[in-house]
């Protein structure tokens, strides 16, 4: 499987499933499955709940493979079967999802100076970090997921969450800000848009 999909992959892939193509399905689980446990799970913390719920999505993708419009972003489109799958069972289950951001977490600090050294300067890095995230709105949390735990660009962003693209990418620098303050005396390089895609005036669209 190649190591990275863009829309035009997954338009081809979709096309070829529809036909009975195992192959073409397996890809697309293969690629899909680890980006949307991360997602499930930084919002239940129930790892057993997140697979199941990532089972079901690929259910409901199958189920309606025949209605996707080729016209849209597939990215866009699982992910808000996603969302909607964990709406459906946090309600049915009467209870609320913790949005406590463990894979953005790793996914920010992951390319820190003190990450890098590790030791007690790590984990003071990490404890910034975690309390930097938690003091942030959920609106600035889900971005900042969406954007380098998942890696969905800023128009499947835009997309999923039907707000403006430039609204996105204002916000997304403006919480890099914020987290720049509160780790600049723990790494004074953090954060630079780690482990994450390229901006899209930069990168892939």
């Amino acid at each position: 499987m190649p190591d990275s999909l863009e829309e035009p992959d997954f338009r081809r892939l979709v096309a070829s499933a529809r036909w009975g193509d195992d192959h073409a399905w397996r890809v697309l689980v293969e690629h899909w499955t680890p980006r949307l446990f991360a997602f499930l799970h930084s919002r239940c913390r129930d790892p057993e709940l997140s697979e199941e719920l990532v089972q079901d999505v690929f259910v409901k993708v199958a189920q309606r493979l025949a209605d996707y419009d080729e016209r849209g972003r597939f990215s866009s489109w699982i992910m808000l079967i996603t969302i909607n799958r964990l709406r459906d069972e946090m309600r049915r289950r009467s209870r609320h999802a913790r949005p406590v951001e463990n894979e953005t977490l790793g996914a920010l600090a992951g390319s820190t100076q003190a990450d890098a050294e590790g030791g007690p300067a790590a984990e003071e890095s990490r404890r910034a970090l975690d309390g930097a995230l938690r003091s942030l709105s959920d609106a600035e949390r889900e971005l900042l997921h969406l954007r380098h735990a998942v890696g969905l660009s800023f128009s499947d962003i835009s997309e999923l969450l039907r707000e403006p693209r430039g609204t996105l990418l204002a916000r997304h620098h403006r919480v890099l800000g914020k987290l720049r303050v509160v780790l600049a005396p723990h790494d004074p390089k953090n954060p630079q848009e780690p482990n994450g895609p390229a901006d899209e005036e930069g990168g892939r669209a």
